[in-house]
């Protein structure tokens, strides 16, 4: 199997002795100065494998593009310079030629000409799930979760969707086109096992084949094998494009390449030369900590791994949070007493259970589910009973966002899967009919109640990025925008006199409440401090951090020291290694 070499202190400089591509060498690129890797999404290599595109976030926390050599300093554009345009990229793919990037940015799907710096907007995808250029000209991209693969020319048109066995909204991420650009390689992620897995699908017809079951997208690589990891291995299996068939037995490669568990997206790209790129195990690594107001940490990490969300209990006495399992890539709930110090598991399901909300009593614990489909809203016992209860069941995925003082109303989000866009609703106590709370054609979320049940703060891109606006509740109105240089994770205080959120630059803002009366008159947003928060999921939904009652301390996840000084692998003719 591949090993790793150590990472370079600076951006790699091509070696003495020079290596050719013929060699089995493993090399290590580190982020553009003054960025780090969005290090969630795999990295990709161009076809012709002389070029390595990514996403890295600026200091002010803007995710754009980069395109560079995999040998020298030298960036497709200039040294150390963004590819304009980008702003808020994720998941780029390359053209055959190697000569455009295919992305996706301010919830669309679009592409760059390198040479010319043209930046060219395709179509609406506002949650996307990956995309793949065939030899054609023709690409297949997942606008959003549920909506399946759709088909645009790479020179712009009508998209359509790929039809495809499997319901209205047929799943499939991530897909990835075989070497006769008319068949792709899909994932499907569903909660039963045998439903689950890599299929190849066809432009041409709507049946799909299952090939393997794995917990990861998949990719060709020549002269014909595909890619794909299985419980924390990348694994090389050979494969007939012609027949379109598995025809051996899987060769692992390395347990080094990391794996997204939100979007089960490995971390890993390879070109038809032979050079792989990856990111590691530790790039999807928080440690859950405690911090005072000044950003100190209090005491040791309490917990290691990949966590979406944290929810202190009201009496901060103890904690909840999703926690993804290194193998299997989904999340279970486990909760934490501190002064126990011993994590207990709480769910043993399938499908992911994510996104905790604590209630303010403290007896129960709400969170999303996929066991069964669709994200759906659950609760279970704080105390400890395994007996979990459906709180609702919708066509629609719902993620829980915050309760009402009372315990009476539980705010969430939900989704649309042709937009993408979310819209913030109330369950009301009784098991009644759910009711439209923030109901527009943008995209909101984070609903939560000030403890006076008057003020409802969410997060909306009406502006063009996130921002934190709060509303009258009931009946809405009186529209404050409360952040001024984007926002998302609004948290209140306890008294309601503190509203905190998370600025784009994961810097963690305060915002003075104590004068809101009747107009929501509030103080202007001031920083308390900064730390980097790993952001698995592609839309905003989690929760990095949850404060005490006082707001004098605060449980954050935050990025492993590993994590945030991830470099790029770079693994040249892992043929090479493979025949080992």
């Amino acid at each position: 199997m591949l090993a790793i070499l150590p990472a370079a202190a600076a951006w790699l400089l091509p070696p003495k002795a020079p290596v050719q591509d013929t060699e089995a060498a493993l090399l290590a690129l580190t982020s553009p100065p003054g960025t780090s890797f969005a290090a969630e999404e795999a990295p990709v290599i161009s076809p012709n494998g002389r070029r390595v595109a990514f996403v890295a976030h600026d200091t002010n926390g803007t995710r754009q593009l980069y395109a560079r050599d995999k040998y020298t300093r030298a960036f497709t554009i200039a040294d150390g310079e963004p590819i304009a345009g980008s702003e808020g990229a994720s998941l780029p793919f390359w053209s055959p030629d190697s000569a455009s990037i295919g992305f996706f940015a301010q919830g669309k799907l679009k592409t760059v000409h390198l040479a010319t710096r043209r930046v060219q907007t395709l179509a609406p995808a506002s949650g996307a799930r990956g995309g793949t250029w065939s030899k054609d000209d023709v690409i297949v991209f997942v606008p959003s979760p549920i909506a399946g693969p759709y088909r645009i020319a790479a020179a712009g048109g009508a998209a359509t969707r790929v039809v495809s066995e499997g319901g209205e909204f047929p799943r499939g991420w991530f897909p990835s086109f075989l070497p006769d650009g008319r068949h792709f390689l899909v994932f499907v992620i569903a909660p039963r096992p045998e439903d689950a897995g890599v299929y190849v699908a066809s432009l041409d017809s709507p049946r799909r084949t299952r090939l393997v079951a794995a917990r990861s997208n998949a990719v060709y690589a020549a002269p014909g094998y595909i890619l794909y990891g299985s419980e924390g291995t990348l694994l090389a299996h050979p494969f007939d494009a012609d027949r379109l068939e598995l025809t051996g037995t899987a060769v692992p490669l390395t347990t080094a390449v990391g794996l997204n568990p939100v979007t089960n997206q490995a971390l890993f790209s390879v070109s038809a030369s032979g050079t792989l790129v990856f990111f590691s195990t530790a790039a999807g690594q928080s440690e859950i900590a405690w911090m005072d107001r000044s950003g100190t940490q209090i005491g040791p990490a309490l917990q290691r791994g990949a966590v979406l969300t944290v929810a202190l209990s009201p009496d901060a006495t103890e904690v909840i949070y999703d926690l993804a399992d290194s193998r299997s890539a989904t999340f279970d709930l486990w909760q934490l007493a501190f002064a126990r110090g011993v994590p207990a598991r709480r769910t043993f399901n399938a499908g992911s259970d994510v996104f905790p909300v604590w209630s303010p009593d403290g007896r129960r614990i709400a969170y999303a589910s996929v066991r069964e489909g669709p994200p759906w809203l659950y609760a279970l016992d704080a105390a400890g009973s395994r007996e979990e209860t459906r709180l609702l069941k919708a066509n629609l995925p719902t993620v829980p966002s915050g309760w009402s003082a009372d315990g009476k109303m539980l705010f969430y989000t939900m989704v649309n899967p042709l937009t993408a866009g979310g819209d913030i609703y109330v369950l009301p106590p009784d098991g009644g009919e759910p009711k439209a709370v923030v109901n527009t054609e943008w995209d909101e979320r984070y609903g939560t109640l000030s403890p006076d049940g008057r003020w409802l703060a969410y997060v909306s891109n009406r502006s063009g990025r996130y921002e934190v606006y709060v509303s009258a509740f009931p009946g809405g109105g009186l529209l404050r925008q409360v952040s001024n240089a984007g926002g998302l994770q609004p948290e209140w205080r306890r008294d309601g006199r503190e509203l905190f959120y998370l600025a784009p630059d994961d810097t963690l803002m305060a915002v003075d409440t104590s004068a809101a009366g009747a107009s929501f008159d509030h103080g202007a947003p001031a920083p308390l401090f900064s730390r980097r928060m790993l952001t698995l999921e592609i839309q905003p939904t989690a929760r990095t951090y949850s404060p005490t009652a006082d707001g004098r301390r605060f449980l954050i996840a935050s990025a492993t020291q590993q994590a945030r000084s991830e470099p790029i692998r770079v693994a040249l003719n892992w043929l090479a290694a493979l025949r080992r």
